[in-house]
């Protein structure tokens, strides 16, 4: 260090050792746990601090219609051989000519994107700006994009029924 600092007329006399990080409890990883907060992801980012919103395996949901049609294309997909299995995105954003959406469910299925919208009361009304979205997310890829009333998503048979169809025509 000496050779280093000599040009600037400086000189170290000693060195002194001391701790640096203060001692630590034994439960150090779930303190940085806490204090780093959960990973990153663009999943379900609004809902991600709101508790009263549904969970499962790790996934968020807006509201229940959305958990509820998660299970449904859950329970296919376990039924489902794994080379011929499809992936479930619920809230996944996206980037989209100049707009960030936010599907309530994107799935993908033999090489194909899809997007299921579960339509609640707070749709009413919005289906211009429903059908320019559409359009976009059609030029972006998505080859199928279909819709579901949440009275038809409470009635597992109707729910049931629209999986089936919705995997169809994006498997085809």
């Amino acid at each position: 260090m000496n050779v280093a600092l000599e040009k600037g007329g400086k000189a170290v006399r000693s060195i002194r050792a001391r701790p640096l990080v203060p001692r630590v409890s034994t439960d150090w990883r779930d303190q940085l746990k806490a204090a780093s907060g959960p990973r990153q992801s663009n999943q379900a980012r609004r809902v991600r601090l709101e508790p009263q919103h549904p969970m499962e395996d790790g996934l968020h949901f807006t509201n229940q219609w959305e958990h509820r049609v998660y299970r449904l294309l859950k329970e296919r997909q376990a039924s489902l051989p794994d080379n011929d299995t499809v992936g479930i995105v619920p809230l996944g954003a996206m980037r989209v000519c100049g707009h960030t959406y936010e599907p309530d469910i994107l799935i993908t299925y033999r090489g194909r994107v899809g997007v299921i919208e579960i339509d609640g009361p707070h749709h009413k009304g919005r289906r211009s700006d429903g059908a320019s979205r559409e359009r976009l997310l059609r030029n972006a890829g998505v080859k199928h994009i279909d819709r579901i009333d949440v009275r038809d998503s409470t009635d597992r048979q109707e729910g049931e029924k629209f999986v089936t169809d919705f995997l169809k025509h994006l498997g085809s």
